[in-house]
């Protein structure tokens, strides 16, 4: 009512109650808007680069919204960002999966993985600057010891951070989103690898000639030891192909 037509001494009519509001009269933050994508998305594609979701599995969004206590708007939200980045396939009336592993681009990315490796180590080398050389051996002492307990999931993680920060070292930001994009994209495939051999790839020495190189300055010698490293994961996946689980399979 307006205070010309408010009888004096009347006081002014409380406000509603805001709308996020709990019982027993406690008021809980409205959510950000898109938050809810935001929980499904990281958790998805969490899951998904740590195969615990697994490539090929089913993503129903009624039983994901279950999982996280959503609705299905932002799991839809979540599974077209997901989408857009390779990592889920889009099917009819609205169904979806794990994208599966495509064997047809593995030539591509392990010739792009090792020309990045390259590229960003022989910036690291020549743009290094006081501790750089020592974080990333604090980087690879994490590596280490992952393998050293057989931690695949750990080693898959510090080997990760270790390119991301050789990319950071050398100071382009193109490259380094170029190496982000990579080493996101070769999570599944080390993992599996990592898995398949049942331990860790034989990429410490590599990483550690890596590091030797790039404290000294030496471009070439880094050139070298990266192309070295990114070898190490092209031969071991080309020796578990040509090695397949069912060769010694006795029918």
């Amino acid at each position: 009512m307006p205070s010309a037509l408010r009888p004096r001494g009347s006081a002014a009519a409380p406000a509603p109650p805001a709308p996020e509001t709990v019982a027993a009269g406690r008021a809980r933050p409205a959510r950000p808007r898109g938050a809810g994508a935001a929980t499904v998305y990281d958790a998805l594609k969490r899951d998904i680069l740590e195969l615990v979701l697994a490539p090929g599995s089913p993503l129903d969004e009624s039983e994901v919204a279950a999982r996280f206590g959503v609705s299905r708007s932002p799991v839809r939200e979540a599974l077209i960002r997901l989408s857009s980045e390779r990592l889920v396939l889009s099917l009819r009336n609205r169904a979806a999966m794990v994208a599966p592993l495509d064997l047809a681009e593995i030539g591509a990315f392990l010739d792009a993985t090792r020309l990045v490796y390259r590229a960003t180590a022989r910036l690291a080398a020549l743009r290094r600057g006081p501790g750089d050389a020592e974080r990333l051996a604090v980087l690879q002492a994490a590596h280490d010891r992952a393998a050293a307990e057989g931690a695949l999931d750990g080693i898959a993680r510090a080997n990760a951070a270790f390119h991301a920060a050789i990319a950071a070292i050398g100071g382009n930001p193109h490259f380094a989103a170029w190496q982000a994009g990579l080493l996101e994209n070769g999570q599944r495939l080390l993992r599996l690898c990592l898995r398949r051999i049942g331990g860790p790839a034989p990429m410490e020495g590599t990483h550690h000639a890596l590091i030797a190189a790039i404290a000294a300055g030496d471009a070439a010698a880094a050139d070298a030891a990266a192309a070295a490293d990114a070898d190490v994961l092209a031969g071991t996946l080309a020796a578990l192909l040509a090695d397949p689980p069912s060769r010694d399979l006795l029918l």
